[in-house]
């Protein structure tokens, strides 16, 4: 890990879906989070196959990929402008990943990062 960054992860495993969950602590990086946040940082590009997009959601900057032949996706989200919450795998569908970070209690981040 680079320095001021620490991580902790998990794998959830049924039968041929597979995502990694993993909470990461931008703490050296939480100044960039916060001004991707305060710009309105704001990248969406669409394919046939997929999407890609990147943007402020409840004031809080949010990853979102897609790849429909692959069933592969990325979902990630920033907590309190410093912990990012990330979901990555082979699932049914993106909404597999929402709900996997969804679980993570977004609310004792919040606590640690004040």
């Amino acid at each position: 890990a680079a320095a001021g960054m620490s991580n902790v992860s998990a794998t959830y495993e049924s039968g041929s879906n597979r995502f990694d969950l993993r909470i990461s602590d931008t703490n050296a990086l939480g100044a960039l989070g916060g001004i991707g946040a305060a710009m309105g940082v704001q990248q969406s590009s669409e394919t046939a196959d997929g999407y890609d997009k990147t943007g402020v959601v409840n004031g809080q900057m949010q990853t979102e990929k897609w790849s429909k032949s692959a069933s592969q996706g990325h979902f990630g989200t920033m907590i309190a402008n410093r912990f990012m919450i990330e979901a990555e795998g082979t699932v049914p569908n993106i909404d597999v990943l929402k709900q996997a970070v969804a679980t993570v209690d977004s609310g004792a981040l919040t606590k640690l990062a004040s």
